[in-house]
């Protein structure tokens, strides 16, 4: 749940800005969203920034 808020905080802030995120903040905020989910068990949506097709074990 605080997964999503912390994405729609994102998609509002950088909505409200008259300039768009740069490459640098973009990749910043994409590795805080992935820490986050991570430390929080949020596996699914952890590995959704890795690849649409990783199977994991059960392979690709």
């Amino acid at each position: 749940m605080r997964f999503a808020f912390c994405l729609l905080l994102v998609a509002l802030l950088s909505a409200g800005c008259s300039e768009e995120l740069s490459v640098e903040q973009q990749v910043i905020a994409t590795i805080r969203n992935m820490e986050y989910a991570a430390e929080e068990g949020l596996h699914l949506e952890f590995m959704g920034y890795v690849a649409d097709s990783f199977g994991a074990q059960h392979g690709s």
